[in-house]
């Protein structure tokens, strides 16, 4: 938990992080993502927040910036920028609370050497990448959980002046936003535009692959790139790569080509997808999943921010 102080002019925001399930909610959150949580607590001094949604307070709101690093435990978390309760010689006053989470369950996203799965469409009948039936249900309670946690500062009916959504450009995520708005806003009195159909449609935001700079951060950045080669090639990186031989050796006699630390996570991604919808992987791969592979995959994500000036330059525009 990280905090800020009130003083004048500014508001005071505690950031939470931690798991919760409720009522079958379980909002997938890979540790390698936390780091990106510091692009939350800046989105109000970018100006990515429309300033309508902070006009109330008639102050500037200051929020602290955090950066989280190796958390990989965290399967299913929350995430929260919120204001500290006001004490009775506090004038501050609840103006933005924003929600950073990830898209519900989906199928796998790459297809490993002779996968006896990846054609079965019985097993990915939404496609690869897409999310699933499991996954639709996970954000839609999500979003009936906000309005349960946060029924008393959320209005009951949707406002754009209330609420604004914001998705990196990708199917699963711009779902995850709408079925999350979906239990979050039903449609109720004078949104009710069909009787028999308790939704409504809320815009989601978002921006054009290539150029995001704020969530999924796949705009061309030089800088972060040198900065990448230079610590993919360091003494550290290599001694570990050969320290792991064991794991490359396999990977490539199975037809997987990996020499370097950044080209395992797909194959990692369809084991543990797999390995969750009870399928039976292949023998050769016990040698090194979960564990060995896991540990690569660890080292990668610490690697991708090792630095502060990674850290900040990963972390987007501020």
């Amino acid at each position: 938990m990280l905090s800020s102080t009130a003083e004048d002019g500014e508001i005071e925001v505690r950031i939470s992080i931690g798991s919760y399930q409720n009522e079958g909610v379980l909002v997938p959150l890979r540790g390698a993502c936390l780091y990106l949580l510091h692009v939350s607590s800046c989105w109000l001094s970018w100006g990515r927040i429309p300033s309508h949604l902070s006009r109330p307070c008639n102050k500037s709101v200051l929020l602290p910036r955090m950066i989280v690093e190796e958390l990989y435990d965290l399967e299913t978390c929350r995430f929260q920028i919120i204001p500290h309760a006001p004490s009775k010689q506090s004038n501050l006053v609840f103006c933005v609370r924003l929600q950073v989470f990830r898209h519900g369950d989906r199928n796998i996203l790459s297809v490993y050497p002779f996968d006896p799965y990846h054609d079965n469409m019985t097993i990915w009948p939404e496609g690869i990448g897409q999310l699933t039936n499991r996954g639709k249900l996970q954000m839609w309670e999500l979003g009936r959980y906000l309005r349960q946690r946060y029924g008393s500062l959320v209005p009951d009916l949707y406002s754009p002046e209330d609420t604004f959504m914001t998705s990196s450009d990708v199917d699963r995520c711009l779902m995850s936003a709408q079925l999350v708005l979906a239990g979050l806003y039903p449609a109720r009195g004078t949104q009710v535009w069909n009787p028999s159909l308790d939704w409504q449609p809320i815009p989601v935001h978002s921006t054009n692959p290539g150029q995001d700079n704020l969530i999924r951060m796949d705009a061309p950045c030089p800088a972060y790139s040198k900065e990448y080669e230079l610590a993919i090639n360091s003494s550290v990186i290599q001694n570990f790569t050969q320290e792991h031989a064991d794991v490359f050796r396999t990977l490539n006699e199975q037809g997987w080509p990996a020499t370097r630390i950044d080209q395992i996570q797909g194959v990692y991604d369809s084991f543990k997808i797999e390995e969750r919808r009870g399928l039976i992987l292949p023998d050769w791969a016990t040698s090194i999943y979960p564990d060995k592979l896991r540990g690569v995959l660890e080292t990668y994500e610490a690697m991708r921010v090792h630095t502060p000036l990674m850290k900040k330059l990963i972390s987007g525009q501020y």
